[in-house]
């Protein structure tokens, strides 16, 4: 038997089983208990998954660099890949959260807040840019189009009289033109 021939036949019988018959219903529950304002944004560098996993196979359906793409969407996409075949709504999700904490993460899940900006709705430990962690609530994608790698310092976000969207504390916002504005309030 060639060597690595039972590796490449695990990986491609684990991908026939993980395309699944969804019904137009399933779809639209999972949609529905999908929030609307969650997007997940991709920065263009190589993730570290392994291929033919769910994950590595459904995050890669996002082609768009730096363009917020509805979380509803990715999973109409993945729902979809061949007629009514597809992945399993909640498992792309999950595939999407569980990419948060790999190592290199590059695709971000972030919620789209009132004023435009894009925050990361979970912390993501280690970015694929390298240069710092991202905690739920800094600034992926900033609504003037400032991204969070561009010069590795994530802001974090709240609102002045409401919790932030990942749950903490009222903070104010940090603009890159007054660097002595606080942090965290």
């Amino acid at each position: 038997m060639p060597r690595g021939f039972l590796k490449k036949t695990a990986t491609m019988s684990r991908s026939v089983v993980d395309l699944k018959s969804i019904s137009d219903r399933e779809l639209t529950e999972a949609l529905a208990r999908t929030p609307v304002n969650y997007h997940v944004i991709w920065s263009g560098r190589q993730p570290s998954v392994h291929n033919g996993s769910i994950t590595a196979r459904s995050i890669q359906l996002i082609r768009e660099i730096w363009e917020p793409i509805p979380l509803r969407i990715l999973l109409q996409r993945a729902a979809r890949i061949s007629g009514y075949s597809g992945f399993d709504p909640d498992a792309v999700r999950e595939a999407v959260r569980r990419h948060q904490g790999a190592a290199r993460a590059c695709y971000f899940l972030a919620a789209r807040l009132a004023h435009g900006d894009y925050v990361a709705v979970t912390d993501v430990p280690y970015p694929s840019s390298g240069v710092r962690r991202l905690r739920a609530g800094d600034v992926v994608l900033g609504s003037s189009g400032l991204r969070f790698d561009e010069d590795g310092s994530g802001v974090h976000v709240g609102l002045s009289s409401a919790h932030c969207v990942c749950g903490c504390p009222p903070v104010r916002t940090r603009h890159r033109s007054d660097p002595s504005s606080s942090r965290r309030t």
